[in-house]
């Protein structure tokens, strides 16, 4: 939830980029467990963006921002998945009219 409400707020702007301290401020994963980056995605980031893409409106990306092979920040990509929804749904329609067209 705390990951939906913070790309909610950046909806607007369709991209954010954070830094990997700050985001792990702004969603209460300052545990020690989570200082390495892999569980962090594992088991906060990978998790919550699979349940927004599932029960949202939003469709969000994330993209790990490297500085070399290390991983300092995630680029979130924001955009409003009803669009995205509404098209799969005149896709499935039009399947189902004229199946010789796919």
């Amino acid at each position: 939830i705390r990951l939906y409400e913070l790309v909610k707020s950046y909806e607007n702007i369709h991209e954010k980029t954070f830094d990997l301290r700050e985001l792990r401020y702004l969603l209460g994963a300052e545990e020690k467990s989570y200082d390495r980056y892999s569980n962090l995605k594992q088991k906060i980031i990978d998790p919550a963006i699979n349940e927004i893409l599932a029960y949202s409106d939003l469709k969000v990306t994330a993209i790990e921002v490297k500085q070399g092979r290390k991983v300092t920040g995630i680029k979130f990509v924001i955009s409003d998945g009803s669009a995205d929804r509404a098209a799969k749904q005149w896709e499935q329609i039009d399947r189902e009219r004229h199946p010789e067209r796919y």
